[in-house]
């Protein structure tokens, strides 16, 4: 019997809220920005093979689920949540104590496919921080996959979906991402060749 298309959705998007949320959370170090850009996005896309739509509530299910598995022997420790905005939080180190902080950002689906992070606020206690200068803390003490973009500078991160590829060399693209209307989509792709199998 044909697993229940329900379910095909939800472990499909497993795998792709796993990258979403390593994106920003583990790994900036052994490729940089510069070298996650040298392919574009659209050079093996053709058409979307299916579409996936979840909820702010599905979604942050997926987070908490892998981030457990995830940080299990890790000394660092974070959480990332979706609500009416995208939220960051972790610890900031100050004067010998670990503050807590809240880095708040509006996303965006680029033309690409690609999600761009803008960040618009932060909370940490009393403490009175820049959103730049924590921005490049995570950049520095955060590792990101090879396939994220920080960029301290404009105070965005943008993450190359296209770059994250599933089981099988699969890929997605972003499709829609409304918080505020809890409609979060995002177009599958088979790999082309797999695509002109029938």
């Amino acid at each position: 019997k044909a697993m229940k298309p329900w379910l095909v959705v939800v472990l499909i998007i497993l795998g792709i809220l796993i990258g979403l949320i390593s994106i920003v959370l583990f790994r900036i170090g052994s490729n940089r920005e510069g070298e996650v850009s040298k392919k574009t996005s659209g050079e093996k896309r053709s058409e979307a093979t299916f579409q996936v739509q979840l909820t702010k509530q599905q979604t942050n299910e997926l987070i908490n689920y892998y981030l457990n598995e995830y940080q299990k022997d890790s000394k660092v420790k974070y959480n990332f949540a979706v609500e009416n905005q995208a939220m960051l939080q972790g610890t900031f180190p100050f004067l010998g104590h670990d503050l807590n902080f809240y880095l708040y950002f509006e996303p965006s689906v680029l033309s690409n496919g690609d999600v761009q992070l803008k960040a618009k606020s932060i909370s940490i206690g009393t403490l009175s921080l820049p959103i730049s200068e924590l921005m490049k803390y995570v950049k520095s003490k955060f590792k990101l996959p090879e396939w994220v973009e920080v960029n301290t500078k404009d105070e965005q991160i943008t993450l190359h979906l296209s770059k994250f590829q599933l089981k099988g060399g699969m890929y997605i693209g972003a499709d829609k991402i409304d918080l505020v209307g809890d409609e979060i989509r995002f177009n599958v792709f088979l790999p082309v060749s797999q695509q002109k199998v029938k």
